[in-house]
């Protein structure tokens, strides 16, 4: 009975336009506009000055010969500073208070930053370039044997393939694409919310509730069918918004896809699980009905779907902010411990509702 009733859940569903608009559409039209019209407010223009992060490596001679020239180029458009272990500089790139990190560990050079596509990129090039030019011209003049000079020149000297530069992408640096991706895959698995709160209305609209009722099955299988026939749904559009922002807007989810579609799916299980319940309670009074997009425009708003200035703190407050924020961690901070508190809330408000759920029907029988 239960597989029954999500069966035709789903057919139900499907054939509403409705939800093609709001699940599928519209999201993918709102990154779209968002994503071009806000890219501005997440670039920072740092080309009038150039912060450069190394290690203090005295033991190693591309170290010593990196300080030195570091001393000699920095400039009041170009600052090098010391750093004296990797993990500190990097936290520094993380947080977007440095241009570039470079490493000289086991004499090899290689270069972090947060902006691989850009003019800094260039003016670091150039910088990097410069330094191993110089580094190879010395090292090849120090040896005493002049016949082996050319050979010396071409063993130390730093191919443009070993001068790595990568993008370290962090939850407080990313671009308005991902950003909104993230955002509004979110406020679509809150829209469950809506769907929760017409699976029974629908059903009178259709003047259809009668006969489902009075036919020989309980009304728990009716609910868990109306349940996972709108979660089913919800699962559809979160699979293919995924694909969509990955192939189209460029978010790598990458090994981290299937933690973050955790997050999503409980979500989207107490987003729909609290819409059926709330037709439950008011005895699907239409006002609830009417109210439940503005509801989640609130937690839209408040969860900082729409604008990113918005406080962590006050994101906090809304089950689309506890999406959004774990979900960027993951994906680039790589905090899998993240995932853990909206996925324990979500689906312990779910339980919670069920019982309530079950109690008030039980009282209603009675």
């Amino acid at each position: 009975m239960i597989f029954h009733n999500l069966k035709k859940q789903i057919k139900l569903t499907l054939r509403d336009k409705n939800y093609f608009i709001f699940t599928l559409i519209f999201p993918v039209a709102l990154i779209f506009v968002l994503g071009n019209l806000l890219s501005g407010s997440f670039n920072q223009d740092t080309s009038a000055h150039l912060q450069i992060v190394y290690t203090q490596d005295g033991s190693s001679q591309l170290g010593q010969a990196f300080e030195q020239f570091a001393k000699a180029a920095g400039s009041k458009n170009v600052t090098f500073t010391a750093e004296k272990n990797e993990a500190t500089g990097k936290k520094k790139i993380q947080k977007g208070k440095a241009t570039a990190f470079v490493s000289t560990e086991n004499e090899e050079l290689t270069v972090v930053t947060n902006y691989p596509e850009t003019v800094e990129k260039a003016m670091l090039d150039s910088y990097i370039g410069a330094f191993s030019s110089e580094y190879s011209f010395i090292k090849g003049t120090a040896k005493i044997d002049s016949s082996q000079i050319e050979k010396a020149v071409e063993r130390v000297k730093l191919p443009k393939r070993a001068i790595k530069t990568e993008k370290a992408s962090t939850s407080d640096n990313v671009s308005s694409f991902e950003y909104y991706a993230i955002a509004m895959i979110s406020m679509t698995m809150m829209m469950g919310l809506v769907y929760g709160i017409n699976s029974y209305r629908a059903e009178k609209l259709r003047n259809t509730i009668v006969r489902l009722e009075t036919s020989p099955v309980r009304k728990t299988q009716i609910l868990f069918g109306n349940f996972f026939g709108e979660l089913t749904v919800q699962v559809l559009a979160l699979i293919i918004l995924m694909l969509v922002s990955q192939f189209v807007f460029g978010v790598q989810w990458g090994k981290y896809a299937i933690f973050i579609f955790a997050v999503f799916l409980s979500l989207g299980i107490f987003s729909v699980f609290l819409g059926m319940a709330l037709d439950i309670f008011s005895n699907g009074n239409p006002a609830i009905a009417g109210a439940s997009t503005i509801i989640v425009n609130i937690f839209a708003f408040i969860g900082g779907a729409y604008f990113p200035m918005i406080s962590p703190t006050i994101q906090k407050f809304s089950p689309i902010g506890w999406a959004n924020i774990s979900s960027r961690e993951i994906l680039y901070n790589h905090d899998l411990s993240a995932m853990t508190i909206p996925i324990t809330m979500n689906l312990g408000m779910t339980l919670i509702l069920l019982l309530l759920v079950l109690f008030v029907q039980k009282r209603r029988r009675a």
